[in-house]
């Protein structure tokens, strides 16, 4: 796999450009070793370590589609025969792509990743993530009636504001180094992530509500938690 992600990598970054054939084709491959690791029982820890440093790109590709979206940026649409030979949804497919690679990574990966990284790159990362996982639960990204992948979508940016949160409060606080920016989109994903109709457990049947709470409990404790936390942690900054 090493040598297919670092050629990913590369034309990930082509969508920069305003072009999207090359990364439309890389969220086709890169959605396709998934599923074959998927089909393989092969989600090992090591396999998706070499995944990590597509990250950026691939982040930074679905700010860039959410944008188009919201025809807020202009990009070059896919030829004809690209989306003859890839038939996804670029939209939804490069969210579900990314958020696969989330979900797959472990916390201990996240960490160590992040920490990794020079503090440009980790604002960058962490700025576009915090954006992207806005934008999806700003908007209807799967079907209502899809319980299962709505609600992995909650826990998977659930984990991705949490897995931020030191970091951020480590590197963007003190001194010089405080960050407006990215703590208002931190602040931002908590609300929105709280607001969801998708966590709602009051709106869901008793049968329903009782299946989300024995298979995910009710995840709005721990976002309200981890941003009242974050909170307290700016002190005198609030003002």
């Amino acid at each position: 796999f090493p040598i297919i992600i670092n050629v990913l990598q590369t034309h990930f970054r082509l969508s920069e450009n305003g072009r999207l054939d090359e990364p439309y084709l890389c969220i086709t491959i890169l959605n396709s070793m998934l599923q074959i690791m998927q089909a393989n029982g092969n989600f090992s820890e090591e396999k998706m370590w070499q995944f990590r440093i597509l990250l950026p790109e691939l982040t930074n590709m679905c700010l860039l589609i959410q944008l188009y979206r919201q025809q807020k940026i202009e990009l070059k649409e896919p030829s004809d025969s690209v989306i003859q030979y890839c038939k996804i949804d670029y939209f939804v497919d490069s969210q579900t792509v990314l958020l696969t690679l989330l979900h797959c990574l472990t916390t201990t990966q996240i960490d160590q990743y992040l920490e990794e990284l020079p503090i440009e790159q980790f604002l960058s990362l962490a700025t576009s993530l915090l954006q992207v996982c806005t934008n999806s639960m700003s908007k209807e990204l799967y079907p209502e009636l899809w319980i299962v992948m709505n609600m992995l979508l909650v826990c998977v940016f659930s984990k991705t504001l949490e897995r931020l949160t030191v970091p951020i409060r480590n590197r963007c606080l003190q001194n010089d180094d405080f960050h407006y920016d990215i703590w208002r989109q931190y602040f931002e994903l908590a609300i929105v992530l709280v607001g969801s109709p998708i966590i709602q457990l009051e709106r869901f049947s008793s049968k329903k509500r009782t299946f989300i709470l024995e298979r995910y409990g009710d995840l709005r404790q721990g976002i309200i938690a981890q941003a009242r936390q974050m909170w307290n942690s700016l002190g005198d900054r609030k003002l």
